[in-house]
């Protein structure tokens, strides 16, 4: 009955997505920490509020490389408040060591009460819009995300029975990041050195050139 599910709902696991922290060569990028944090859509103002937890939101990248298999890569995880209902940006807030923060912004929708969790627009911080795709489990191609085709990143389906069960057929987000300058710290590093020995070889050039210059015979033979 109507009642049974509701009560099931209640004693169920809170809404999760994944997401895959990456480089622009689409490898994961499994060393430093990446943070990001939720915000409510500027123009979605009925959303729940954001809780505290979804305001820093920090990962360390080394939970991306599955702890029983080195070579194997698991996503990261975001868990859905309870209760939380609207469409939220997420917004990458410092990204790993080696890379710079690309400025996107990941609209998420989130349907509590039809236990849903998508995907749907990117945008730069230009506020235009980003070309994604994503692809089913199973799928042959991506698909192009748009208004009308979401990304599912969390659903639940209930079979005739009235069982509830969380769909398989959904997908993780990719989130990239471009490569920053080289890091350095404590002094001054493999590029100042270059920096520096660049110039030195141009002050020893420039040096030569002017004792050639006032060494050479002043007249003809």
């Amino acid at each position: 009955t109507r009642g049974e599910v509701l009560a099931f709902n209640k004693k169920k696991a809170p809404m999760k997505f994944t997401l895959w922290k990456k480089n622009m060569k689409n490898e994961v990028i499994k060393n430093g920490t990446v943070k990001f944090k939720m915000e409510v859509a500027e123009d979605y103002p009925d959303s729940t509020p954001v809780p505290d937890s979804w305001k820093d939101i920090s990962f360390d990248l080394s939970k991306q490389t599955d702890a029983q298999d080195p070579k194997k890569s698991v996503p990261l995880e975001i868990e859905i408040p309870a209760g939380m209902t609207g469409e939220y940006n997420l917004i990458e807030t410092a990204a790993p060591k080696g890379y710079v923060v690309n400025g996107m912004r990941y609209r998420i929708k989130v349907d509590s009460s039809k236990r849903r969790v998508e995907l749907i627009s990117v945008k730069n911080s230009a506020g235009d819009s980003v070309e994604y795709k994503f692809k089913l489990p199973g799928a042959a191609t991506e698909t192009l995300l748009t208004a009308t085709n979401p990304a599912p990143l969390y659903r639940e389906q209930t079979d005739a029975s009235g069982k509830i069960t969380v769909d398989t057929q959904i997908v993780t987000m990719d989130i990239s990041d471009p490569v920053g300058e080289y890091p350095h710290a404590g002094g001054f590093g493999p590029r100042w050195i270059v920096i520096i020995g660049a110039i030195i070889a141009a002050i020893a050039a420039e040096e030569y050139i002017r004792r050639k210059r006032t060494s050479a015979p002043k007249g003809g033979a």
